[in-house]
């Protein structure tokens, strides 16, 4: 059995090449292909992918159900089987020489069979034999010499359409336009973002302009909405590839929010925040995922499957953050207490450690205002209405509520007023605060505090950082572990504070432990720095990614 490979090389050449001469006990289809196996296993040729296979026509060969072709389409659907020209032209010629013995003796040869096989049409088979004949014989005909001729000058011409199509593409995400436009058709006065700056684009490049647009086939036109989003796939793939080899083998931390796009569908926004090898603390956008519910176990087997495609595991999250803020804005715009809180969240250089104590200061605040602060509010709301001619409501009178005969009065105006409003709004926001803070959160952060370097490492305590580690990171620090880095931290103690003055963040620590090499000295320190670090603060970035889904996915 003769083996003939053909493929096309990574410089565009089509060969063929004379593979191999092996001895078959006999020629049943379950034997060659057998032997054809051994052979590309012993190559490292795989069976899959095998897209094409060329017989002489036999019936073991071509065998629809059993044959050899049939056998190889079962393991590679894509292995089409084509006939052999060659043998086809012979074939045909044998076949027409049995018909075709007696041809004189036919309506005086007007007729005959010969005549109806070669046909009057181009398209014939006969003539489609010959044709394939007549091009075998002539070189300059080969399919490898005009596949190559041809493929040369349409994959430029293609390469120009497809790099503008990703220059469009890439300027308009960055810059959270929308893509389509309400009316695409050539008449339009305005096509869309896309269309428009694809011909902006040709109107300074006649390269481009020549192959875009109306000048490109209708069938590589790279505009269509399919290209427009397997394109951003592919840029999507490489930016969290980029994201992943950038964390390694780091801890890191999960903040998810959800929220709906413009046509109702639900969407889970997935945000990593982690510590950098440099040690510079990292907060990526990683992914948006469409969600069939927003119930709690198909927002964990959604994000399982994210992590896991790009071999994050689960036992190196450290940290978890959740949207849960949404009944603090009504607290922070009649009030304004937590604005300072608000705010500070929100930047992107906040560590936890800055966070706590705004957090304190906000429920102490609150706290005040509750016990002391109605007096002071009351008149400055009297101020306001009188400024503004607003009718006061006399706070000595009856509040009334229901209606009709359920109309009864209870308490007085002032009453209401205090008790069901000002006061219930500062307990809500109170008891918010101290669910999203609570005991085991506090003291996490109580303890991080220790390694807080502001004022030359004034909060420093060996005792509560070795306490954090062994209660919160246990999966971090081994017990031989631990007592390394209690040894460490009294080296730290009497080293840092004299060599790195001046350092007012957790993150800035990190960076120069990082720079000074101090790093590997404490190398214990370190690790639970960045894990530390990792801590998320808020989901500021989710509700960012959110923001710009509403942007660039309209209605169109």
């Amino acid at each position: 059995m003769a083996i003939v490979l053909r493929f096309v090389t990574l410089d565009d050449f089509v060969k063929e090449r004379f593979f191999y001469l092996v001895h078959v006990t006999d020629t049943c289809a379950t034997t060659l292909k057998k032997e054809l196996i051994s052979v590309l296993s012993h190559y490292n040729l795989q069976v899959e992918n095998i897209r094409g296979q060329g017989y002489d026509g036999a019936s073991n060969m071509r065998g629809e159900s059993n044959g050899l072709q049939a056998l190889f389409l079962k393991d590679s659907p894509q292995a089409y089987y084509v006939h052999c020209f060659a043998h086809r032209l012979q074939l045909a010629l044998v076949s027409a020489s049995r018909e075709f013995q007696d041809l004189e003796k036919v309506n005086n040869g007007k007729e005959y069979a010969l005549l109806n096989h070669i046909g009057k049409g181009l398209n014939s088979f006969h003539h489609k034999a010959l044709k394939s004949c007549d091009d075998l014989m002539k070189q300059s005909q080969h399919i490898d010499r005009l596949l190559h001729k041809q493929t040369s000058e349409e994959i430029e011409k293609n390469r120009i359409r497809l790099g503008a199509s990703i220059d469009c593409i890439i300027w308009l995400t960055f810059q959270g336009c929308a893509y389509r436009g309400h009316d695409e058709s050539q008449s339009s006065s305005n096509r869309g973002n896309f269309l428009e700056m694809l011909k902006f684009l040709g109107s300074y490049n006649e390269r481009v302009k020549k192959n875009v647009l109306e000048n490109a086939p209708k069938n590589a036109k790279y505009t269509s909405n399919d290209v427009q989003k397997e394109i951003l796939h592919i840029l999507a793939t490489k930016v969290r590839n980029s994201i992943r080899e950038e964390i390694g083998d780091a801890k890191f931390c999960i903040i998810v929010d959800e929220a709906r796009d413009k046509s109702k569908k639900e969407k889970m926004a997935i945000v990593l925040r982690f510590v950098t090898l440099d040690g510079f603390v990292k907060v990526r956008f990683f992914d948006l995922v469409h969600v069939t519910d927003t119930c709690a176990t198909t927002l964990k087997k959604e994000l399982i499957s994210v992590l896991s495609h790009y071999n994050l595991q689960v036992e190196n999250i450290r940290d978890q953050g959740y949207d849960g803020a949404s009944n603090m804005r009504l607290q922070e715009r009649d009030l304004g207490i937590t604005n300072v809180l608000c705010q500070a969240l929100q930047q992107q250089s906040q560590d936890i450690l800055n966070a706590m104590p705004i957090v304190s200061t906000s429920k102490l605040l609150l706290q005040q205002l509750r016990d002391g602060g109605w007096c002071n509010f009351l008149a400055n709301v009297k101020d306001f209405c009188e400024k503004h001619e607003i009718e006061v409501p006399n706070m000595s009178a009856q509040y009334v509520f229901g209606r009709g005969r359920s109309r009864q009065p209870s308490v007085t105006v002032e009453h209401h007023y205090r008790i069901d409003v000002f006061l219930a709004i500062i307990d809500s926001q109170i008891q918010e605060l101290n669910s999203r803070f609570n005991e085991q959160t506090i003291e996490l952060l109580t303890l991080s505090c220790a390694l807080d370097p502001k004022d030359n490492f004034k909060s420093f305590n060996i005792e509560e950082i070795s306490k954090l580690a062994e209660k919160f990171y246990p999966l971090d620090f081994s017990s031989n572990e631990l007592n390394i880095l209690k040894s460490q931290l009294q080296h730290y103690q009497h080293d840092i504070p004299n060599h790195l003055k001046g350092i007012g963040t957790l993150s800035e620590l990190c960076n120069k432990l990082q720079e000074t090499g101090k790093s590997r000295t404490y190398h214990m320190v370190d690790r639970l720095i960045r894990l530390v670090l990792t801590l998320p603060v808020s989901t500021a970035t989710t509700e960012k990614a959110f923001s710009a889904m509403k942007i660039v996915k309209t209605r169109l």
